[in-house]
């Protein structure tokens, strides 16, 4: 008859006690090391309504355009997530003169400290070989774009890949939101986005 033994599993964890202390110790340690390194990422979001204006042909009067509804939308959608309307956004704002979309405004860091610091080369490191293994090796701006149009393009795709936009259901609505280390900026750019 073999029945549940608690005295057993107590001696057991008494005699490994280190072990499982520090198998503990490192769970909670990594976990703390990754919650401190982890940058927080803000999320904006904004609306806007899609009317379907009818169409004027003559001046006696005007027809109702035979577009599905639904494609429009998807239109509206794909739209809002171009390259084009970004390329807008990024001179409205002035994006490629922020230091967060342009690395040569960046400021310099000088020999930074602590926990985060740690894993900074690293992580440059793993980011730079997995967007050139994703991207292709030395892959870089077609020659006929200026380095300004260059910077646009890049900050374009940035954008672009921040940047989720969907018809709510039922209804003539687009959710836009936009994500962002910076609230501020993710704000600027969702409200930029719907101006234009």
């Amino acid at each position: 008859d073999e029945s549940f033994d608690i005295r057993g599993y107590l001696d057991v964890l008494s005699r490994y006690k280190w072990i499982v202390l520090a198998v503990v110790l490192l769970a909670f340690l990594s976990t703390l090391v990754f919650s401190l390194k982890e940058t927080p990422v803000y999320r904006a979001t904004g609306h806007v309504e899609v009317s379907q204006q009818p169409i004027r042909v003559t001046n006696f009067g005007t027809f109702a355009s035979q577009a599905d509804p639904r494609e429009i939308m998807q239109t509206q959608v794909a739209l809002i997530k171009s390259k084009t309307l970004a390329i807008r956004v990024i001179k409205r704002l002035d994006l490629d003169k922020n230091p967060s979309y342009n690395p040569a405004l960046a400021p310099k860091s000088k020999g930074s400290t602590g926990v985060r610091s740690l894993f900074s080369k690293w992580e440059n490191d793993v980011t730079g070989f997995i967007e050139q293994s994703l991207a292709g090796k030395n892959k870089k701006a077609p020659p006929f774009l200026s380095p300004q149009q260059a910077l646009q393009q890049s900050i374009a795709g940035r954008i672009t890949q921040n940047i989720k936009a969907k018809p709510l259901r039922g209804t003539s609505v687009i959710s836009i939101s936009y994500s962002s280390p910076d609230p501020r900026l993710a704000s600027m750019i969702v409200n930029a986005t719907i101006q234009e």
